[in-house]
């Protein structure tokens, strides 16, 4: 996903936990990274969300979540050009519009 479609850690956290309990609980969208961009970006569309936050050829840089080191390290093996740097994302932000979009996703998904 885009780097600065991730708001804070705190954001990053709470869209991951509601998408791994989405997917548990028998979401109609069964891939946690795409409910994972849905809640960052706040889209309830499945397009709107890869279009607004999703990587695209050009972009030069972007964030991977991954559940263990193995993940990355795989990925990063498979694409040479790609480097692994630490980005500075806020460890918390005070804009509420971000978890009421991720409520209102949530909503949607029911």
């Amino acid at each position: 996903m885009k780097l600065d479609c991730i708001a804070s850690i705190s954001a990053l956290e709470s869209a991951m936990e509601r998408a791994i309990r989405r997917s548990e609980n028998g979401s109609r969208i069964r891939d946690v990274g795409i409910l994972i961009l849905m809640y960052l970006c706040g889209c309830d569309q499945i397009q709107d969300a890869i279009k607004k936050c999703g990587v695209s050829a050009g972009d030069r840089s972007f964030a991977l979540v991954y559940e263990d080191e193995s993940d990355i390290s795989d990925f990063i093996s498979q694409f040479p050009e790609v480097s692994e740097t630490q980005a500075s994302i806020p460890a918390d932000h005070s804009d509420d519009m971000i978890f009421e979009r991720m409520s209102y996703v949530d909503s949607t998904l029911d």
